[in-house]
């Protein structure tokens, strides 16, 4: 079954200095289904962790999924600052799961 795509949106102060984002839901890697702002500026993408084109990168390999994004090098999120990431197309739930689609909510159960 298909998983069911979505728009979230995702908003961090940073407490701890750190490279690596982890995000509420799953896009799929290289499909630009990103949009991610540092203290309101909107960054770039990076093609690799260099850096030489863009601010961060995400983290998997092309036309996986992930929910993950990570500043390329030399660069941190830093202690204060705001991340805000729009996610158009993404899901709440890890589709390479094998309860992929699977909607039921297993809190509570024992």
């Amino acid at each position: 079954m298909q998983a069911d795509l979505t728009e979230q949106s995702y908003c961090e102060i940073i407490a701890t200095e750190k490279n690596i984002i982890t995000l509420p839901f799953y896009y799929k890697v290289g499909a630009d289904m990103l949009k991610v702002y540092y203290n309101g500026q909107l960054l770039t993408k990076a093609s690799d962790l260099t850096g030489e084109d863009g601010h961060y990168v995400e983290v998997g390999q092309a036309d996986s999924w992930s929910n993950q994004i990570q500043c390329n090098n030399g660069w941190t999120w830093l202690v204060g600052t705001i991340c805000k990431v729009y996610g158009k197309g993404v899901v709440e739930n890890d589709p390479s799961n094998a309860n992929s689609g699977n909607d039921t909510n297993n809190e509570g159960a024992e």
